[in-house]
């Protein structure tokens, strides 16, 4: 889970986002990152979409998102 923290950690720093905003664009859940953080566990699956979501979105992709909003 730590590795997991870590990407999503460096993911939000790349993108300008904040962890409860990638959060709900992720697993559609603002306290999925701060429960982790908490010491909270998630399912093989929703790693899976995490990851899946990391690799569909990548952060110079969500920058240019959000200077075109």
């Amino acid at each position: 889970m730590n590795d997991l923290i870590k990407d999503i950690r460096t993911f939000c720093t790349a993108a300008g986002i904040k962890p409860t905003t990638f959060g709900l664009r992720a697993v559609n859940d603002g306290g999925f990152v701060p429960r982790l953080d908490a010491g909270g566990q998630c399912l093989p699956r929703t790693v899976e979409r995490v990851r899946a979501y990391m690799r569909a979105n990548p952060p110079a992709a969500s920058k240019a998102e959000a200077r075109s909003a």
